[in-house]
């Protein structure tokens, strides 16, 4: 089972490219460990779409 879900990282892709957060501060908004999930999350977004 996935630690998080297709929706959650899409609203954290989605939260990321409107530009007020970065990456860092949207995984301490989250109550994340890190912030290189997000990271990973976007580029395969950016890559391919929908598919996070």
């Amino acid at each position: 089972m996935a630690k998080y879900s297709e929706g959650f990282k899409l609203m954290l892709v989605k939260e990321y490219l409107e530009g007020k957060l970065g990456y860092r501060l949207l995984a301490q908004k989250h109550n994340m460990k890190d912030h290189t999930r997000i990271m990973k999350w976007v580029k395969v977004y950016e890559k391919w779409g929908r598919k996070v």
